[in-house]
C-alpha cells in the first residue's frame, strides 16, 4: 500500500513538473506589437547590461530552434535528475535492506534501471546537442 502511494505521488509530481516545463514555451511569447513601450524599455535595459559585459538584447529575440533546444535541454536535465534520485533511493534501499534477499534484489533492479536511464539521457543529450549544433550552424547555407 505504501509503495503504491509513493508511486502515485511520484507520478503526480512528474506530471506537474512536465506540465510546467512544457508551458514555458507559451510564457516566453513576445507581444505582437513591435513598437510597444515596454519592449523598448526592456531592450534599452538589456543594451545597458550588454555595455557592462552581461548578455544583452541579442538574446532577447529567441528563434523557434533556440526555444526548442532550451526545452530539450531542460527536459533532459530533469530526466537526468530523476534518474539520479532513483539511483540514490536504490542505494538507500539496499543499505537499509537488513540482509533481506527480496529487498536487495529490488534495490539491484532499481539501481540497474537508474543506471540505464542515466546512460540513455546522456546519449540523448549528446545526440540532441549534435543535431541542434548542425541546425544552428551555417553548414546548410542559412
Amino acid at each position: 500500500m505504501k509503495k503504491n502511494k509513493i508511486q502515485f505521488i511520484i507520478l503526480i509530481l512528474g506530471i506537474v513538473i512536465l506540465g510546467m516545463t512544457l508551458g514555458l514555451g507559451v510564457l516566453a511569447q513576445t507581444p505582437q506589437q513591435e513598437s510597444s513601450i515596454y519592449t523598448e524599455i526592456i531592450k534599452d535595459k538589456l543594451d545597458d547590461a550588454q555595455a557592462i559585459g552581461l548578455p544583452g538584447s541579442e538574446g532577447y529575440n529567441m528563434t523557434f530552434l533556440d526555444r526548442a533546444a532550451m526545452m530539450v535541454n531542460r527536459s533532459l536535465s530533469f530526466l537526468g535528475l530523476l534518474f539520479l534520485i532513483i539511483i540514490i533511493v536504490a542505494g538507500v534501499k539496499w543499505m537499509t535492506s537488513g540482509g533481506s534477499e527480496d529487498k536487495i534484489n529490488q534495490a539491484k533492479k532499481m539501481l540497474t534501471a537508474g543506471i540505464v536511464g542515466i546512460a540513455i539521457v546522456f546519449f540523448a543529450f549528446g545526440i540532441s546537442a549534435f543535431v541542434f549544433n548542425v541546425m544552428f550552424s551555417d553548414y546548410w547555407g542559412n
